[in-house]
């Protein structure tokens, strides 16, 4: 049965939507807990969570230790994976002002 989205929290990021998934499909699909995978690939379950609710993306290595963790190539962790959210263009950033004045 697929998993629903959580009610309470914004999905934006089809990306992170999607990566999410696919872990916590993997996940399951290994038998394992996400404390159990969280310990296996050197991850806290806090982050682990986030990413399998699709709030954040992992960078490379981190996906790299999920895929060593979960016994599969990294290639097949990625599989199938939404991308049509990606954007081929830069982001604005905008900077923050660091204030000089040791009380703040």
């Amino acid at each position: 049965m697929p998993r629903r989205r959580d009610p309470d929290i914004a999905h934006t990021d089809e990306l992170a939507w999607s990566f999410g998934r696919r872990v916590s499909s993997l996940r399951r699909r290994a038998d394992l807990e996400t404390k159990e995978l969280a310990r296996l690939s050197g991850m806290s379950t806090n982050y682990l969570w986030r990413v399998e609710q699709g709030l954040i993306v992992p960078n490379l290595r981190n996906i790299a230790r999920l895929a060593l963790a979960l016994g599969v190539p990294l290639s097949y962790l990625v599989d199938k994976i939404d991308i049509s959210s990606v954007r081929l263009e830069n982001r604005s950033y905008t900077r923050r002002e660091r204030s000089l004045d040791p009380e703040e």
